[in-house]
């Protein structure tokens, strides 16, 4: 196994990414990591986007924190775009 993506970060976007740092820099033995933290729906997660501005806001901090992709499991069309 060489890479692993790490979908809904299950132990949260912050510890997969400093894990993905520490195997970039062989600090530890593990295989390349990709982060694709799940996209907060409305309609799987209470209280979760519920805007195309609240999309927007939280691709752009979660892509400026460094996750490499988005799991979406489904949003309304104009949440999507």
């Amino acid at each position: 196994i060489t890479t692993v993506r790490d979908v809904g970060c299950f132990n949260g976007l912050r510890w997969t990414l400093a894990e993905k740092r520490r195997s970039a820099a062989g600090e530890i033995v593990a295989p390349r990591i990709a982060a694709y933290p799940y996209f907060p729906s409305d309609l799987e997660t209470p209280g979760g986007v519920r805007s195309p501005e609240q999309a927007r806001s939280w691709v752009d901090a979660v892509a400026a924190a460094g996750a490499d992709g988005i799991k979406f499991m489904g949003a309304p069309p104009a949440i999507m775009k």
